[in-house]
């Protein structure tokens, strides 16, 4: 549950004193910021994502390398980043969002000010785009079927019927996509990427900035964040229009709120799918994003 008074209180308490910069970090718990984690936060602060007690750090100590890890102690329920609507790259009219996006996110990748959509080169291609770049190679599609099929749930059959259908989707939005070399690349980074937005959103996908730094755990214990609206926090606890205009903040921004208490050092986890023990489950993490089961 999220308390939209605290969100005006933090929201002042942000814009006032807690960015932060990079010439102030300090955490004996965290490792320190490498520059391009430096630049990600400059980026941050010019379009208004505000943070208070997270940091954006590139460590091995990560789950998947780079993350999002708390610099003090916080308890369960803090607002620690809010994102403007403005900022989310949103599935546009009736156009399925697996073209919406990849369309949208490939008109920024050649622009290097966009500190956010700059991070993804960095990211290893999925497996997937390999395939996706020779979907008829059955040689290819025996040899990525065998490398995941017996792991965890996914079986032989399950496995190859889950690609094929990837593949003959991935064909079909084709037409659709960037007709550039590299389009296989940003639709499987997309996909990688993407999240549903809810109710204030039409329940579109779309991806979020600074939320997709967070990475996958399988153990639900352990995930310690949830994705919200602003107005789904109002609607929940029935907060006047009064409150959500002196707040600074529209409906539709996104927050990040904590489900747990965490301690500093520990990294902000979340679960991209939650049914990681079935086959389905498994066959969309490792995927869709490179995750293999537990």
């Amino acid at each position: 549950m999220c308390f939209p008074h605290r969100l005006c209180l933090l929201l002042v308490v942000l814009q006032a004193t807690c960015v932060r910069q990079a010439s102030s970090f300090a955490s004996s718990a965290v490792p320190h910021p490498t520059a391009a984690d430096f630049r990600f936060d400059a980026w941050c602060d010019a379009n208004s994502i505000y943070r208070v007690g997270v940091q954006t750090v590139t460590t091995p100590l990560s789950l998947g390398g780079r993350g999002l890890f708390a610099t003090r102690d916080l308890p369960k329920g803090s607002v620690v980043a809010s994102i403007p609507a403005n900022l989310v790259i949103v599935q546009e009219g009736d156009e399925e969002w697996q073209i919406s996006l990849t369309n949208q996110v490939m008109g920024l990748k050649d622009d290097t000010s966009n500190e956010w959509i700059q991070s993804w080169k960095g990211c290893g291609a999925l497996d997937i785009e390999t395939l996706l770049n020779n979907p008829d190679n059955q040689d290819t599609m025996k040899k990525f079927v065998g490398s995941i099929a017996g792991q965890g749930a996914i079986t032989h059959n399950g496995a190859k019927k889950e690609l094929t259908e990837r593949l003959e989707n991935y064909s079909k939005r084709l037409g659709s996509l960037s007709a550039e070399e590299d389009t296989s690349k940003w639709y499987s980074l997309v996909l990688s990427r993407s999240a549903y937005l809810g109710k204030e959103w039409g329940f579109k996908a779309g991806a979020v900035p600074f939320f997709d730094m967070l990475n996958h755990c399988h153990d639900a214990r352990s995930a310690n964040t949830e994705l919200v609206t602003f107005g789904s926090c109002l609607d929940k606890t029935k907060e006047s229009s009064n409150e959500a205009d002196s707040s600074g903040l529209q409906r539709k921004d996104m927050l990040l709120v904590l489900t747990k208490d965490v301690n500093e050092g520990q990294e902000l986890l979340t679960q991209y799918e939650k049914a990681v023990t079935s086959e389905e489950g498994q066959l969309k993490l490792w995927i869709q994003y490179g995750i293999p089961p537990p």
